[in-house]
């Protein structure tokens, strides 16, 4: 047997569906368990539908334009991007490299010497020269 449901929305809306009754007693313990009125877990249940469906459409059009070949520009561009970001990294490291060896270089050179006060200034300057 079916039971026969009026949904009722916020603006008005009315409609009647049909479900089986095995669906209609788990909305009906469901909606007395959360304090929630059929309608209100019908809507709950459509726009998680619905959200769902667009969620598969978006991954099913990344899917396929993901699953085309790279261009010859695409590839080009890429690899471009690659060698540029990887010297600019080098680059990094081997200032960071030499900061780290006038750095070491100066302290070496702090220890052999009497300790001399400096001014934070002073330091900073020693070590940025």
């Amino acid at each position: 047997m079916v039971n026969n449901i009026t949904f009722c929305h916020i603006y008005s809306m009315k409609t009647t569906i049909s479900i089986p009754d095995e669906i209609f007693q788990e909305i009906e313990r469901f909606s007395k368990k959360h304090r929630y009125s059929r309608s209100q877990v019908f809507v709950m249940a459509v726009k998680e539908f619905l959200e769902k469906l667009k969620t598969e459409e978006l991954l099913n059009a990344l899917n396929k334009v993901y699953s085309q070949p790279e261009s010859l520009e695409e590839t080009t561009l890429r690899e471009k991007s690659k060698a540029y970001y990887s010297k600019k990294n080098t680059k990094r490291k081997e200032v960071n490299i030499s900061t780290l060896k006038r750095s070491r270089h100066l302290i070496n050179q702090m220890h052999r010497k009497a300790p001399v006060k400096m001014t934070t200034d002073e330091i900073l300057a020693l070590t940025r020269g």
